[in-house]
């Protein structure tokens, strides 16, 4: 059977542009799969070089076989770069393929004007073809993908039948007798020609198959790392949690290795004070330093191991109903000599019994404790610090300290409320302290769902406050006859 030019073209031009569609259709594989984007390019590059070789009719011959055979050696060469790049090489030397693809734009429109011409046109466009697919087969049984896949075979069996094809066609156009065009219409030359484009949809399958196995590797790394991931997280979680255990049981021994003896060292100071025959003998004012010493540093352990226990998550409060008026007057008689030493007056403006939290109380005695003390701190000389609560309205109470000393910077305040930081290096000498107040408060306060808020007091000063959840008033009973 003899197919004529028409039908050849329809074929192989329908075959080359769905081919060209398909690798156009998995282009976004380039970001993933190495030398597919020169896949994609060389499939649309072979299809154009089939329309242009097809055209004779339509442009001169010399440019639609010089031009048609040049563009359709550019695709194989292409396909030729995009295996290499797919099997790891880092650059692909192009000299050589341009020269060649130049060679046979330009050398093919001169081989037009005697027979011989045409055999040899034939020769040379086949076999320049058939050339560049055995390299693609070589290349790939000497640097494919390992091991040899299905997919790898399928596409360099398709290298190997349209080398084997091309050659055959490149042999068949110096034997051929007559007036070979390269589309002439015999059984040989169409037979030829449909195993060309049979084996250019093998080759095309195999490659696009070849892509697909990259990206399930890829998939199946990515997938292993994620769960090596997961298991080293696992693996770090259960280690914190033993840190976090092993933390929690040191701190606890710490604390009861700290707390024992520096309760001994306060108890003794006081049974010397109390027991001392002559009240006015020269050590006893050391032995009230011993005492004060030793409280304040026990209020310092008691700090630091309530943060840490913080930390861990093993900080509780036991909720019930404050008193705030008697927990704001707590406050005040602790920091009493403080203040009288720098000559602060407190003030207190809570009515007493009518404001009443849901709260743990030890924990908000804490908290009016330690902003009360930094409130004397930082207030001016023969100053004032006031302590005053009142209902919000909404169900709740809000608790404020305020001093007239020289303010806060409110940009600072995150960093204040981190352990060990101070207001500011400028009153550290005069103002004391460890700087564990503020953040232990915070943390306290956290736990009851709220929070501190600092802000500039009216005409200067400081003034911070927090809000408590208010314990409904009781009905009054209703009277019965």
């Amino acid at each position: 059977m003899v197919l004529e030019a028409p039908t050849l073209f329809v074929v192989t031009a329908a075959v080359a542009g769905a081919i060209a569609f398909i690798f156009a259709a998995f282009a976004r594989l380039r970001r993933e799969v190495p030398g597919f984007s020169w896949w994609v390019w060389s499939g649309a590059v072979s299809f154009l070089g089939i329309c242009i070789l097809f055209a004779r009719g339509a442009i001169p011959m010399g440019v639609s076989v010089g031009l048609g055979n040049g563009v359709l050696l550019a695709g194989a060469l292409m396909t030729w770069a995009g295996v290499r790049r797919f099997n790891g090489a880092e650059r692909v030397a192009w000299v050589v393929p341009a020269l060649s693809v130049a060679a046979v734009t330009l050398v093919l429109p001169l081989l037009q004007r005697t027979p011989s011409d045409f055999h040899l046109r034939t020769f040379l466009a086949s076999g320049s073809l058939a050339v560049v697919y055995a390299f693609l087969a070589v290349e790939m049984f000497r640097r494919g993908p390992r091991p040899f896949r299905p997919s790898a075979v399928v596409a360099t069996a398709g290298f190997v039948l349209l080398a084997l094809s091309l050659g055959t066609r490149s042999l068949s156009g110096l034997a051929a007798v007559g007036t070979p065009d390269l589309f002439q219409p015999t059984q040989l030359q169409g037979v030829l020609i449909m195993a060309n484009v049979a084996f250019m949809v093998v080759h095309s399958v195999g490659l696009i198959l070849m892509a697909m196995d990259r990206l399930q590797e890829k998939l199946q790394r990515t997938a292993e790392a994620l769960r090596l991931a997961l298991d080293d997280r696992d693996a770090a979680r259960q280690r914190a949690e033993e840190a976090n255990l092993t933390r929690s049981t040191y701190f606890s021994l710490l604390g009861h290795e700290l707390r024992t003896p520096l309760q001994a060292v306060i108890g003794y100071a006081e049974l010397i004070q109390v027991t001392a025959e002559d009240q006015d003998a020269p050590h006893l004012p050391h032995v009230e330093t011993i005492r004060q010493s030793g409280r304040h540093m026990l209020s310092i352990v008691e700090g630091i191991l309530t943060l840490a226990k913080a930390e861990t998550g093993l900080l509780e409060i036991d909720p019930g109903e404050v008193d705030l008026a008697g927990a704001a007057a707590f406050a005040a008689g602790m920091v009493a000599p403080a203040a009288e030493a720098r000559g602060v007056r407190v003030g207190v403006a809570v009515p007493p019994g009518r404001l009443v939290a849901a709260a743990d109380g030890q924990a908000i005695r804490q908290v009016l404790l330690n902003l009360v003390a930094n409130a004397v701190k930082f207030a001016a000389p023969g100053g004032t610090v006031s302590v005053a609560a009142r209902d919000d309205g909404n169900g709740g109470i809000e608790v404020a300290v305020e001093d007239d000393g020289p303010g806060i910077d409110l940009a600072r305040v995150p960093t204040l409320l981190r352990p060990f930081q101070r207001a500011d290096n400028r009153y550290r000498s005069a103002a004391g302290g460890t700087g564990l107040g503020l953040p232990l408060s915070a943390v306290l306060l956290s736990l009851h769902g709220t929070e501190l808020r600092f802000a500039h007091a009216e005409p200067r000063g400081t003034r911070v406050s927090f809000t408590l959840k208010a314990v409904p008033a009781a009905a009054p009973a209703v009277a019965t006859q």
